[in-house]
């Protein structure tokens, strides 16, 4: 069975506040706050996901009033449960939740959303 496909989405305006909460700036001058934001619970989830053995990440990406991250691995649950954690220290738990995307998978959860 191939790996399961799980978009982190995370909207807009949920990830400015949590940068504006958490006190998240850019390195680079310019930067809008949630992109740090991104970049970082990008980083977090890597770190996660591989951390625990349960799958990897793929790059992040914006698209019209929400952010994703891509993640990889054999169990859904698992995937969605090392992502939870973050999501809760990042501050994103009422703008954010998981998306199946892989039909290929055989889940059949694909196409919904899952709630953290």
């Amino acid at each position: 069975m191939a790996d399961h496909e799980v978009q982190v989405r995370v909207t807009s305006e949920t990830l400015r506040r949590s940068a504006e909460a958490r006190g998240v700036v850019s390195e680079q001058p310019g930067i809008a706050p949630e992109v740090a934001a991104i970049e970082q619970l990008h980083e977090a989830l890597d770190a996660a996901v591989e951390g625990t053995g349960v799958g990897g990440t793929d790059d992040f990406d914006e698209f019209d009033d929400y952010w994703v991250v891509w993640l990889f691995g054999p169990d859904v649950d698992a995937l969605v449960a090392a992502a939870r954690g973050v999501v809760v220290e990042h501050r994103l738990m009422d703008g954010a939740y998981a998306f199946v995307t892989d039909p290929n998978a055989g889940d059949f959860r694909v196409g919904r959303r899952i709630d953290f």
